[in-house]
């Protein structure tokens, strides 16, 4: 049950990503005291590539040979456009 969970939220989620930044976009409030963001954030993608992550090892855990193989595949395009575009090595 946990494990179906988990992939319904990264698919949810991942109506939202930008397939050419592998990052979700986001529009408005994201947080529960509603952070007014726009754009590709830093805080919602890294909570994206943890999760694509978690999620692999889960798939891979469970067999899902599939589902860990997209989860790796939109972690490394998602990590390279965090690199580039998100991350500074003073913050």
């Amino acid at each position: 049950a946990h494990y179906a969970s988990a992939c319904r939220a990264q698919d949810l989620v991942g109506t939202r990503v930008d397939t050419a930044l592998g990052l979700p976009w986001v529009d408005g409030g994201i947080t529960y005291d509603h952070w007014h963001m726009v754009g590709v954030t830093a805080y919602l993608s890294g909570l994206w590539l943890a999760a694509s992550q978690a999620l692999a090892q889960m798939a891979e855990a469970l067999g899902d040979v599939a589902r860990a193989r997209a989860c790796r595949a939109s972690w490394q395009r998602g990590r390279e456009s965090f690199e580039r575009l998100l991350w500074t090595e003073g913050y």
